[in-house]
């Protein structure tokens, strides 16, 4: 079984705070590998697919964002996947695999998703690696949006390219004042996805 999570996080104080653009989550990167190391402990034969990606603006940093997430690598070694193509899920199993939406320069550069397109499916060739997301985010007819998310796993089941698959089913419906409706995006696509 494979987990992914899109964790966003602002660069402050040679730290990660979680953030959703300029909102702190009240979390730390640190709390959320924590809860990603012990789920994986109780559950080896699985892995998690971590997407980060730097939100807001950083603020008192002595390090580049790649030398603080360095730092979190190596307190936590051992636990991930860090090479650059699409692993066998026999090669992720019990690990953490990197998935970076940010431009860095060491080597391997992980698995690098920095062109992430915006609003929409895309496909992204790094070589060897090839990505197909689905994530729509902004969702004025939940519809559309379970019709692209349902093509997405139609095409993965149908394929044998070795590309890595991830599909979004979260998203927001646009209101009045521009403020945003989450629960209605969610609770339609759950019901869909738990039938």
């Amino acid at each position: 079984g494979i987990r992914s999570l899109d964790v966003r996080r602002r660069h402050t104080g040679n730290n990660f705070a979680i953030h959703h653009g300029r909102v702190f989550q009240h979390l730390f990167f640190d709390d959320v590998l924590a809860a990603c190391s012990a789920f994986l402990r109780r559950y080896p034969s699985e892995c998690i697919i971590i997407s980060i990606k730097e939100e807001h603006h950083p603020l008192h940093n002595t390090r580049t964002f790649e030398q603080t997430f360095d730092d979190y690598a190596r307190r936590y070694a051992g636990q991930w996947y860090l090479g650059d193509t699409v692993p066998s899920l026999g090669q992720a199993r019990g690990k953490m695999v990197l998935l970076r939406r940010v431009a860095g320069r060491a080597l391997p550069q992980r698995i690098q998703a920095s062109c992430w397109a915006h609003n929409t499916t895309f496909t992204i060739n790094n070589g060897d690696t090839r990505l197909r997301v689905q994530d729509q985010f902004v969702v004025p007819d939940t519809h559309a949006k379970w019709s692209n998310s349902t093509a997405l796993l139609t095409e993965a089941r149908s394929l044998s390219s070795g590309a890595l698959y991830i599909n979004f089913t979260s998203g927001y419906r646009p209101v009045v004042f521009r403020l945003p409706n989450i629960k209605k995006v969610a609770h339609t696509m759950s019901a869909h996805i738990t039938r």
